[in-house]
C-alpha cells in the first residue's frame, strides 16, 4: 500500500533539476554531501541535497540533510550518513557544475573550465 501523497526523494529532487538543465547530464556521487572541492566531469554537474552549509567531509551523524522520502542510512565510503528530514527541517540543495569552453581565447584564461557552484535553501512542508 502506498501513501496517497508520498514524501519527496533524493530521486525526486533530481528530476526537478534535471528538467531545469536540458542537455546537462546531472548526477548524485554521494546525495547528502560531503560538498567538496572535486570537479565534476567536462560539462556535466553534481547535485547534493543536504544541511545548509554542510561540511567538505564525511559526516557519520549529520543533522537533516535529506528528503523525508528517503531511508535513515550510515555513512558509506566518501559519502556522508543519510538522516531524512521531517518537521518544518531547512534543507540545501547544492549543484557544481564544470563548464568546458571551446574558445580557445577564452579557456585558456580559465585553466580550461569554470565550477560554477549555486545553492538554494529550502524549508520542508511536511
Amino acid at each position: 500500500m502506498r501513501a496517497s501523497s508520498p514524501l519527496p526523494t533524493n530521486a525526486d529532487v533530481l528530476a526537478t533539476v534535471t528538467t531545469q538543465l536540458i542537455g546537462t547530464p546531472v548526477t548524485e556521487p554521494c546525495p547528502q554531501g560531503p560538498v567538496t572541492s572535486a570537479t565534476p566531469p567536462a560539462n556535466a554537474a553534481w547535485l547534493y541535497v543536504t544541511e545548509p552549509s554542510p561540511p567538505s567531509t564525511v559526516e557519520a551523524t549529520p543533522p537533516d540533510n535529506a528528503p523525508g522520502g528517503e531511508y535513515a542510512a550510515i555513512a558509506a565510503g566518501s559519502c556522508s550518513a543519510v538522516d531524512p528530514a521531517s518537521g518544518n527541517a531547512r534543507l540545501q540543495v547544492t549543484i557544481r557544475f564544470n563548464l568546458v569552453l571551446i574558445t580557445p581565447v577564452i579557456a585558456q584564461a580559465t585553466a580550461n573550465h569554470i565550477i560554477i557552484t549555486a545553492a538554494a535553501i529550502y524549508r520542508t512542508e511536511y
